[in-house]
């Protein structure tokens, strides 16, 4: 896996585009800002949001109030990285961390075209350009987003509209403040990276079923491996391609707690939660889980008998099944997708063991700030 990092990172310093929720740039340089926008929203129900802009050398920092919520997204433009999240207490807490090459990501700008339209935004005369994103470009649908920049390449107004030309939303300035900032005001917190943010239990002095063992196992399938390991009540996932994908998963079944990266060939993802389980949907997100019903069918691997289980009863577009042993553990798992990239592994490897919980954990370099391009710069 660390090999694989490598090679990505070494991919994207070559490359530059837009991450959803930071501002467009036009070139390397931009002067040191705070800026606070009025941000109307007219597809769907009206709404008018505040948001604040803080930007240091590339980075911004971008705060938007949302009917009394506030997410913060950490962003780099020419590293097409943003991280987001929002303001919630320690037992209430998100994130999500995504970084792509733009001829990979559905949303990232490749390019821009001039309006040849020029207007005051308070105060601020700027041009209006329309911004190109790769594979909706070449589709013709989706969005259209239009951004306007002041001279010294500060954007001050962006305006969003359906294909057909109707608006979805738009920011306008406020308030700009040309002034010096410091790193710090524009980097995530170094504890968003720290995997206890996110592991540290929701519940004390949780004991172990009787009938449920820990375990390792493997399963595969012509195209990729996956391993699963188990320490009641938590779980670790790993699934390696042989396209280069991979991903990382550790939760805690009894809350909405864990941590997930993805990677395909030039896109990754870190997404991380931390709250008590939806008592109406009472099963953990980023497992995929919805429920779990029993079907009248058994099966037979690796001289072990297992029971089928429905992962997600009611879903239209999805499904997740596992052959369990009496014990829970899953020996095979099959994964459907309305899209048409599901999966089916097979167990080739069991063994019931004592789990250790530093052995379910993720590669502390996924973690790293560094990793990702969070680098201090002077």
């Amino acid at each position: 896996m660390l090999r694989r990092v490598s090679i990505f990172l070494t991919m994207l310093a070559a490359t530059g585009a837009l991450a959803n929720e930071v501002p467009y740039f036009d070139r390397k340089t931009v002067p040191d800002y705070i800026a606070r926008f009025k941000v109307v929203h007219t597809y769907g129900r009206d709404k008018t949001n505040e948001r604040v802009v803080l930007q240091h050398g590339g980075w911004t920092r971008v705060e938007e109030g949302n009917e009394g919520k506030s997410v913060i997204s950490y962003g780099n433009f020419s590293k097409n990285l943003v991280l987001r999240t929002a303001k919630n207490d320690e037992d209430n807490a998100w994130m999500s961390v995504t970084q792509a090459d733009p001829a990979k990501d559905f949303f990232g700008f490749t390019d821009a075209r001039e309006l040849n339209h020029v207007e005051a935004v308070d105060n601020e005369h700027c041009r209006w350009l329309e911004l190109i994103r790769g594979e909706l470009e070449q589709s013709k649908s989706g969005p259209i987003w239009r951004t306007c920049l002041t001279g010294d390449g500060i954007e001050v107004a962006t305006t969003v509209l359906l294909s057909n030309g109707q608006p979805m939303s738009q920011t306008r300035l406020v308030e700009l403040d040309r002034k010096h900032l410091s790193t710090s005001a524009v980097l995530p917190p170094a504890d968003l990276f720290d995997a206890e943010t996110w592991l540290k239990p929701l519940h004390a002095d949780v004991k172990r079923p009787s009938e449920i063992a820990d375990f390792e196992v493997e399963l595969q399938n012509p195209t990729a491996k996956l391993r699963l390991m188990r320490h009641y009540p938590w779980w670790y996932r790993e699934r390696t391609g042989k396209d280069g994908s991979v991903s990382a998963l550790v939760w805690n079944e009894l809350a909405d707690q864990g941590i997930l990266y993805s990677a395909s060939p030039g896109k990754r993802q870190l997404d991380a939660r931390r709250s008590q389980l939806d008592p109406k949907r009472p099963y953990p997100k980023l497992a995929g889980w919805s429920g779990l019903v029993r079907m009248n069918e058994r099966g037979q691997f690796l001289g072990e008998t297992c029971t089928w289980y429905d992962r997600m009863p009611n879903v239209a577009d999805a499904g997740l099944r596992h052959c369990l042993t009496g014990d829970g553990i899953p020996l095979k798992e099959i994964r459907t997708s309305g899209w048409g990239r599901g999966e089916v592994f097979e167990v080739t490897k069991m063994v019931r063991r004592p789990i250790a919980m530093n052995e379910i954990r993720l590669d502390p370099v996924l973690l790293d700030p560094t990793t990702w391009g969070y680098i201090p710069e002077n």
